[in-house]
């Protein structure tokens, strides 16, 4: 297992005057409880690699973390896969990310999890045009 600091990364964030707070908290608990647990893995390099604000991103830390995830779930897990290749796809990896969201796709194919099929699609042509998956931009409060 891959050992991370992961303390600088992890704070709550207050981006621009939205006060949004992504969920880094909570995944960071949970991992400080088990390093090893899988949906905390998949969060946080799910935001470490997609969070719209560069200064949040570490797409290395990401990949190691996604990795571990992966490791865990015998690489069978679909959505495990997206955030791999998210990660790969954020550190410029863009063949590693290809590779990796086929791999997501056939999966997603295999269990009949029609939901996620096209999502992973779009990210995939994403990643031919050598650009990053990125979260949606979070839109302002209402006033």
């Amino acid at each position: 297992m891959i050992k991370i600091g992961l303390s600088p990364l992890i704070k709550l964030v207050i981006m621009d005057d939205l006060r949004l707070v992504y969920p880094v908290q909570e995944h960071r608990e949970a991992l400080k409880v088990q390093a090893s647990y899988v949906p905390a893995l998949k969060g946080m390099a799910s935001l470490l690699a997609t969070v719209p604000d560069a200064r949040l991103r570490n797409g290395k830390v990401a990949v190691q973390l996604a990795l571990q995830a992966n490791q865990r779930t015998d690489n069978r897990d679909p959505r495990g896969l997206a955030i791999l290749a998210a990660a790969y796809a954020e550190v410029g990896q863009f063949e590693d990310a290809l590779k990796t969201i086929d791999l997501a796709l056939k999966i997603a194919r295999e269990l009949n999890a029609q939901s996620l099929i096209q999502p992973f699609q779009a990210r995939r042509d994403t990643y031919e045009t050598r650009r990053p998956s990125r979260l949606p931009a979070p839109a302002p409060p209402a006033k």
